[in-house]
């Protein structure tokens, strides 16, 4: 195996990080709050997403490349157009840490998932993102 190259642009240690699956971008979250995406062909910053105030937990981004989603311990998940560069909505349906982030393989549905409550049930919702409309399912553990 052969080390390709090394980004070291980043300044902050590194919690989470996803690639697109064109292999295009890879998308960082740091101890600092920040979020930046990355080319992986030039290894440049391509730019930092803004508008989330909180630790980032959690990572996804939609399968054609255009939307990543942000789980914060604030409870909040921000979705962002990787393209136009904007923060598109927020989405404030948890009461707790956003713990995980999957969007289907038709870029249709997110599910986020976060530990609730006193008695630490978990908590799966499902948003279906053509329509702006949710499910929510909760599985106690």
């Amino acid at each position: 195996m052969q080390l390709l190259d090394i980004i070291d642009t980043i300044g902050s240690p590194i919690r989470h990080m996803i690639i697109s699956t064109d292999d295009t971008f890879i998308i960082i979250a740091c101890d600092d709050k920040s979020v930046q995406v990355k080319s992986l062909v030039t290894g440049s910053d391509i730019h930092h997403l803004e508008g989330h105030l909180s630790e980032v937990t959690s990572l996804s981004m939609s399968h054609d490349s255009i939307c990543c989603y942000v789980g914060c311990n604030n409870s909040y998940i921000y979705v962002y157009n990787l393209r136009s560069r904007r923060l598109l909505r927020t989405l404030t349906y948890h009461d707790s840490t956003v713990n995980d982030l999957y969007v289907s393989a038709d870029d249709c549905f997110l599910f986020s998932a976060a530990e609730v409550g006193f008695f630490f049930f978990n908590e799966i919702i499902l948003y279906f993102i053509k329509e702006n409309f949710l499910f929510r399912i909760q599985f106690m553990f």
